[in-house]
């Protein structure tokens, strides 16, 4: 039925017709009223086409023509239409040709035969002679028809030949040429018997499937019978047997229920005595408690009596200083060498060098032979107050003054009347050595420091609302300190806080022509070093401004003076050093919004002393109250110093305690141990809790050179990126040991955090593994689907990959193409994949958006994403749920132990999950196990696309035995396996023989099966070398212990191969095709299955197996819908319009 056919060029005498013979138009086109000598019927070769052509096709063929029946021999296929004497078949229709060669000998009028014996005489009348050969049939036309009238030789009655049905039209008496007209009634004639015997035969197959269907019926209503008969006796047995059950039910509930009734008296026998134990027990701890009250009251009265008495006599000492420094500063001397002093004082080294000398000369007149610890460290001190304060050990030791290696002794002090009553410094063992409790220090990459000034930088043109606040102890030093701010572009206004009136004057008499806008004086108690009076003094100023400036007149008098005045100037100098130093910094707030804090590296004899010392737990008390957790394992920076450049809403935490004077102790000294100390080291963790970045900065004409954390700025684009991202949060459990439950296994720490100012939405995938070479099975559809959401969100979104399980080194060329490779601190693009393997885990924090949303399959990877989830959170206060492509039950990895417990948690934060869940399978079993989540979506295992189209054809294929071979994955059951496959090979030692056993899936050794068989092992392959293996092998062994479906056993199935699998729970991958089986996971039901599936290939002529694909695998709409729908809740969770999703093209 080619219509190019039509096209051909023959030669002369030749036309070609394409069409349907057993079509009349077909007929008329090709014929056109011609009679032909031979006609051949040589086209489907279908019964009832054959029968259909012979009738419109025998009126062309000329008298003494031939009509050809070719490939006779299908009518005996029952796929063409025939069948072994089956009525409607073309060789039993031809056979009954041969009785028309007898049919004038049949009356009209004879009952016997009735219409078909008419019929039967009509055709007689054309036909001469029916031959049969070899798949062959010849039907002989007359050369003229049978219509002379006869006399019968037994009756010698005269009749017609077909005097019923003379319908042919003749040209005349005595003509043998049969004309137009004889033709076109004989082609009438002939469809009229065609569509008769049609008829017939459809009447006569609807007779035979009728007898057929009622005897099946009777079988069935006797079948049904005889159940009946059988449910009816299974019914009264069940009956008795649910009697004599019940009976005994009876007599053992009447057993428990006296049995009951016992423990009941004994145990309330037993409560009584317990009850009457108890009271006593009450009583005798009511007396002692009262008793220890007493003790303690009485205690606590004398205790407080003599630390009045203490605190009484260091008040009037102190008053006495007081009057003594007031008496010399009323002095004329004083008045006349106050120019002398203001003149020292502007030059810091002669000032040293001046007090060097005098101290020199005071020593050598005293006959002092060396110098001693400052008076005011070394005067008498209170006992120590024992109010809820651990005193096992009498002193604690603070830092060595200057390089004599000498110590000041620490005593503790007195608790003041407010709400933190551990201004102390004793908790035992706690603490190491003479310094304190020892700190975790920053990882290297978060000690990194900004050198200012900046270069090339653009400065910015205004300048914001500057608060500069002062607390100014030593008033004689404020005069430097102005010389430094006035370097601040603008009018900044100035807070300055000191604890005297006399102090105040000095202070005003300064101030006198200070250029700012404006500068306030106030006068606070003595409590809390330079940083109480900032927080519960000035607590009102804050909100008004922009940016604060936290200095002070810093001294250090528990240290060689000289060395403490080299530690101001640090500060100093590094903070307000120049103009230039402070338009770049004013530029990094500028460019940074998130900026909270600015503080000055620390000076260089104190780097080694940046511990916790007496401070940690009235740290962790102030935290709580704050709103967070404070833990002993994150590590400690703090502006050692206390002087920063910070924005108020940095601070904020901090400033809602609500401070008073009363929260800090008074001053004798204290080198440790008091709230300010703990304030101090708290700055930056509440800097990070507002949801605000640090930085540190060096000038850099006094860096220690130290190059590996130095930044040069030397450009805008060089600044964005410093600040763009945060270098480590303290509060991030990857820095702390103790949260690596599993030492040895890395892949399952927690990772690292760099919070990063980019407010553009990101999808991040979290996968063991990103090489080209291992992308199937999960990993394979993790990516997929994650590529598929991604398009559907459209281009706002930025992709990520990030490779958290892979030892392996990874380059450009073995990424998929479209995939750049960048480091974990580089800038993204829009595909980016970011290795982080186990060695390098902790060395650098991945960065994390506001708006990242974090897709995740390995359960230690969607561990590590509900970690970052909440440090996300607890930064920038905002997260998306996770996207968790459920895979398999992973806790049944790793059964009954700390893997498994880790890796069913992830399965328990419901709320903040949306689950993906590979398969109807896998869906059912964590339905049965009560496992909802927030959101569910489930879809059907994706084909690999690396594996092309699948072929099924059973030509070609080789006795290979395709063994899915992970002996080291406890789910695919290795020793199962090779126990049944020794089982077989004994089973069948002939058959056996001609099969290849070939192991793929893992790297190892060959194994040895039997003593004279065993299995070649080929490891993990590539796509292409296992799609052929697929295409080759007849049998397949797949073993899963799992609500998974796996892909092996699919693909194989999918491939035309026979493959033996388990089941599990509601998996049975037999309803896939009829070429798996699914059999219990035990040796013998497999080895069976194999003995069966080596069998079906024995056939020598198989066929196909079918294998439903479309059920077994998604399809491209499925995973467009499932796409769009998890495309539509990622934009709800980041806040975007989810009318916006992309429709991907079908």
């Amino acid at each position: 039925t080619d219509p190019r056919c039509a096209e051909l060029a023959l030669g002369d005498g030749i036309h070609v017709v394409v069409g349907d013979a057993t079509h009349p138009e077909t007929v008329e086109q090709l014929f056109s009223g011609e009679l032909f000598d031979i006609v051949v019927d040589d086209g489907s070769h279908v019964s009832s086409d054959i029968i259909a052509a012979f009738f419109t096709c025998f009126p062309h063929v000329s008298p003494g023509g031939v009509y050809l029946v070719e490939d006779l021999h299908t009518s005996y296929w029952p796929t063409h239409g025939g069948g072994l004497r089956r009525p409607c078949s073309a060789m039993e229709f031809l056979k009954s040709l041969t009785d028309t060669l007898n049919a004038d000998h049949l009356s009209a009028g004879d009952k016997t035969f009735g219409s078909e014996g008419t019929e039967l005489a009509a055709l007689g009348s054309w036909i001469d002679s029916v031959s049969f050969y070899d798949s062959l049939a010849a039907v002989r036309k007359r050369t003229s028809s049978k219509r002379s009238p006869y006399s019968r030789a037994v009756t010698g009655l005269q009749a017609d030949v077909v005097p019923a049905l003379d319908i042919l039209v003749t040209a005349g008496p005595g003509s043998s040429d049969i004309q137009a007209g004889e033709i076109t009634a004989h082609a009438l004639d002939m469809q009229m018997l065609g569509e008769v015997r049609r008829r017939r035969i459809e009447a006569a197959e609807l007779h035979n499937r009728l007898t057929a269907s009622q005897a099946e019926v009777e079988v069935s209503r006797r079948e049904i019978g005889s159940h009946k008969q059988a449910l009816q006796a299974a019914q009264l047995e069940a009956k008795q047997s649910l009697k004599a059950a019940q009976l005994e039910a009876e007599r053992h509930v009447s057993r428990a229920r006296v049995q009951r009734d016992r423990a009941r008296l004994d145990l309330s026998r037993e409560v009584g005595r317990l009850l009457a134990a108890v009271a006593d027990a009450v009583t005798e701890r009511d007396a002692a408690l009262a008793e220890a009250e007493a003790e303690r009251h009485a205690a606590v009265a004398a205790a407080k009596s003599e630390c009045d008495a203490a605190v009484r006599e260091a008040k009037a000492q102190r008053d006495a200083a007081i009057a003594r420094a007031a008496a010399v500063e009323s002095s004329g001397f004083w008045r006349l060498s106050g120019p002398a002093r203001r003149l020292l004082e502007a030059f810091p080294p002669v000032h040293r060098a001046a007090r060097g000398t005098m101290r020199w000369v005071h020593r050598t007149a005293t006959g002092e032979l060396r110098y001693e610890t400052p008076a005011v460290a070394s005067k008498p001190v209170p006992e120590p107050c024992r109010i809820g304060v651990n005193t096992s050990l009498d002193t604690a030791t603070v830092i060595p003054e200057g390089n004599s290696g000498e110590t000041v002794p620490y005593q503790p002090c007195e608790a003041p009347v407010g709400r933190f009553d551990r201004n102390s410094t004793n908790y035992g063992e706690l603490f190491a050595g003479a310094y304190g409790l020892k700190a975790i220090q920053l990882p290297e990459d978060a000690r990194k420091c900004l050198l200012v000034p900046f270069e090339g930088v653009t400065l910015p043109t205004t300048v914001p609302r500057i608060a500069v606040m002062v607390h100014a102890f030593y008033p004689e030093r404020l005069e430097i300190i102005l010389r430094y701010i006035t370097e601040i572009p603008g009018s900044p206004d100035l807070f300055v806080t000191t604890d005297t009136e006399s102090k105040k004057a000095e202070i005003e008499s300064a101030l006198s022509d200070w250029r700012g806008r404006k500068y306030e004086i106030r006068v606070l108690p003595n409590r809390g070093r330079d940083i109480g009076p900032k927080l519960y003094g000035l607590a009102d100023v804050y909100e008004k401004y922009d940016l604060v400036l936290h200095l002070h007149t810093k001294r250090s008098p528990h240290i060689n003076e000289e060395r403490g005045t080299d530690w101001f100037d640090h500060l100093l100098r590094t903070l307000v050093g120049s103009e230039q130093v402070i338009r770049s910094l004013l530029a990094a707030f500028a460019m940074q919004p998130k900026l909270g804090l600015l503080f000055a590296d620390h000076w260089p004899p104190v780097t080694g002393f940046v511990n916790w010392g007496y401070d940690y737990l009235i740290a962790r008390e102030l935290a709580k109250e704050i709103g967070f957790d404070l833990s002993r394992e994150e590590p400690l920076e703090f502006p050692s110093g206390s002087m920063f450049w910070a924005r108020p809403g940095a601070l904020a935490p901090l400033l809602s305690l609500n401070f008073g004077p009363e929260d800090f102790p008074e001053e004798e000294g204290q080198t440790d141990g008091t709230v300010a100390h703990a304030v101090e080291r708290l700055f930056l963790r509440v800097c990070e809790q507002s949801g605000y970045s640090w930085a540190r900065i060096a000038n850099i004409e006094i860096s220690d050179g130290e190059a590996r954390r130095a930044i040069h700025v030397r450009s805008n684009e060089a600044l964005r990126d410093a600040l763009r991202r945060h270098p480590g949060l303290f509060a991030d459990p990857a820095l702390k040991a103790s949260a690596r439950v599993l030492p040895a296994r890395p892949e399952t720490w927690p990772l690292r955090i760099a919070p990063e100012f980019d407010t553009r939405p990101r999808v991040t995938l979290m996968i063991p593994t990103f090489h080209a070479a291992s992308l199937f099975g999960g990993i394979a559809t993790a990516h997929a689907l994650f590529e598929r959401v991604a398009d559907a969100l459209g281009p706002e979104f930025e992709r990520r990959i990030v490779i958290t399980s892979d030892n392996r080194p990874l380059s450009q060329d073995d990424l998929p193409q479209g995939w750049s490779l960048v480091g974990p601190t580089d800038e993204s693009s829009d595909r980016s994949a970011v290795l982080i393997t186990p060695a390098n885990r902790c060395d650098h924090g991945l960065p994390v958006r506001p708006h990242d949303v974090f897709f995740a399959s390995a359960w230690w990877d969607a561990a590590a994403s509900f970690g970052l989830i909440d440090l996300q959170r607890g930064f920038f206060g905002c997260g998306a749920r996770l996207r968790y492509f459920i895979q398999d039950y992973e806790p049944n990895f790793s059964a009954w132990s700390a893997p498994w417990v880790m890796a069913e948690r992830t399965y328990h934060r419901q709320d903040d999950t949306v689950a993906i869940v590979n398969s109807g399978f896998l869906a059912d079993y964590l339905e049965d196990l009560g496992l909802r989540f927030s959101e569910r979506h489930v879809f059907r295992p994706l084909w690999n696309s690396g594996l092309g189209i699948a072929d099924a054809d059973a030509t070609g294929r080789e006795d290979l035995l395709l063994v899915y071979w992970r002996p080291h994955v406890e789910r695919n059951l290795g020793p199962i396996v090779q126990s049944a496959l020794a089982q077989w090979l004994e089973q069948n030692p002939y058959g056996a023989q001609r099969w290849r056993i070939l192991g793929i899936g893992e790297d190892g050794e060959d194994v040895q099966l039997t003593d004279w068989r065993s299995m070649t092992t080929l490891g993990k392959l590539t796509l292409s070398d296992y799609r052929a293996l697929l295409r080759r092998a007849k049998v397949g062994l797949c073993l899963m212990l799992s609500p998974h479906p796996s892909y092996p056993p699919l693909e194989m199935g999918a491939f035309g191969m026979r493959v033996v699998t388990n089941g599990f729970s509601s998996k049975d991958l037999s309803r896939f095709g009829d070429g798996i089986e699914s059999v219990p996971p035990v040796p013998e039901a497999i080895a069976g299955a194999l003995g069966r599936a080596t069998e079906y290939w024995a056939t020598g002529n198989p066929g196909s197996l079918k294998f439903d694909f479309n059920g077994a695998f998604a399809d491209e709409v499925e995973l467009d819908d499932l796409a769009g729908e998890i495309a539509t809740g990622v934009r709800s969770d980041v806040g975007l319009s989810t009318s916006s999703a992309v429709l991907l093209p079908r």
